[in-house]
């Protein structure tokens, strides 16, 4: 069986995706956005993909939408899939409407409570609608596989004392970083800390707060290959309130 997985725009819609891909005995191909992060997260799990422009509802929408589901559909030609699986997100919506119309069966999942204006037409088009209430949220493997000892070797931290995680999502949170800035040497009081402040959003903290505290604060703008050591190390984490994180913090027993 041929599985096409969309989702994109961020890793909360791929990383379920790569968890039930795990799972199936199919040949699994995804279909993901041109952002930084969906490519190479696919690569580190040895996936293929193709990638997909497809827009956000805009001014311009009307324009661009019929080009993405025209690319769309040359996707579905190359990699004849038997089924579509779609995380949501508005990278989906071409790659089903374009499915409904070739007959090839979509099934969507829907992690939130309350689904976004992308999942909401793509409800339209799906032959199978999956809520987190029916299966939860599917997790990788290597999300509960992480190493404590890897971890402390990539942050230099020492496991000495109770660790905080702080991470805002792929796009990092601003709210996050400016309090974790302002309050980082009260912090240290108590924590070493791992920071994941997002793309381009990290700040000097020899500037800030002296060269002294770098062996107790660790920040980087993304991880994907080391988040599952992360995790590992961590005994508390701060954290938005995406399905992801929630399910992987809760797999990995991280209060939060």
């Amino acid at each position: 069986m041929n599985i096409l997985f969309a989702g994109g725009g961020s890793i909360g819609h791929i990383s379920p995706s790569v968890a039930v891909a795990e799972q199936l005995e199919a040949n699994a191909h995804f279909v993901c956005s041109p952002r930084k992060d969906d490519a190479p997260f696919l690569e580190i799990n040895n996936l293929p993909y193709t990638i997909l422009n497809a827009p956000r509802l805009s001014l311009t929408f009307p324009l661009s939408f019929p080009r993405a589901l025209r690319d769309a559909t040359k996707i579905l030609k190359q990699q004849v899939p038997d089924i579509i699986m779609s995380t949501g997100g508005y990278l989906s919506v071409p790659v089903c409407i374009a499915a409904k119309l070739k007959g090839i069966p979509v099934v969507l999942y829907e992690p939130e409570q309350r689904p976004g204006l992308a999942n909401r037409v793509i409800h339209f088009v799906a032959q199978q609608r999956i809520s987190y209430e029916d299966v939860g949220y599917p997790i990788r493997k290597a999300v509960t596989s992480g190493s404590k000892e890897d971890g402390l070797k990539t942050t230099a931290l020492s496991g000495d004392r109770p660790i905080l995680l702080v991470m805002g999502g792929s796009q990092g949170a601003q709210l996050f970083n400016e309090v974790i800035t302002k309050n980082l040497n009260k912090l240290l009081e108590t924590f070493d800390v791992i920071h994941i402040t997002g793309k381009g959003k990290m700040h000097s903290v020899e500037t800030r707060h002296g060269a002294s505290l770098q062996k107790r604060y660790y920040q980087t703008e993304f991880s994907t290959e080391h988040l599952p050591n992360f995790y590992a190390c961590a005994n508390v984490a701060l954290s938005r309130a995406g399905a992801g994180s929630i399910a992987e913090l809760t797999a990995n027993g991280i209060p939060a």
